[in-house]
């Protein structure tokens, strides 16, 4: 799944993307895509978020030694801002400490999108 958010001078319009399950098994074909314009005060909550989450200033941190992951997903966040792209991946956020901010607004662009996703597909 991705979700996207693109400015169009002071319009913003979410896209998201999926591809279509039945029975816990991803079915092949088209992927699905629905889009949607943001309001300005959705914009303004997306933009609060990432500022809180520190998106543009954080630096990444050098993970040491190797760890296997058996089960998670991936969670990349990309922007670009005055031509600047910025990217920024974790495998499974915890919803407690360094990544907490990071998952809510992750988090708040899955709701944004009105995707009914079921608690236990989100890890």
């Amino acid at each position: 799944m991705s979700v996207r958010v693109e400015r169009f001078g002071d319009v913003h319009q979410l896209q998201v993307s999926w591809e279509r399950k039945e029975d816990d098994v991803y079915v092949s074909g088209p992927t699905l895509q629905r889009t949607r314009f943001l309001l300005p005060s959705e914009w303004s909550e997306v933009l609060r978020r990432l500022e809180r989450f520190g998106f543009w200033k954080y630096r990444t941190r050098e993970r040491r030694g190797e760890s296997i992951q058996l089960d998670a997903s991936l969670w990349l966040l990309e922007g670009v801002r005055q031509g600047r792209y910025r990217a920024y991946q974790v495998w499974s956020p915890e919803d407690e400490g360094e990544g907490r901010a990071f998952r809510e607004v992750c988090l708040y662009l899955l709701d944004l999108s009105g995707l009914p996703i079921p608690a236990l597909d989100i890890y």
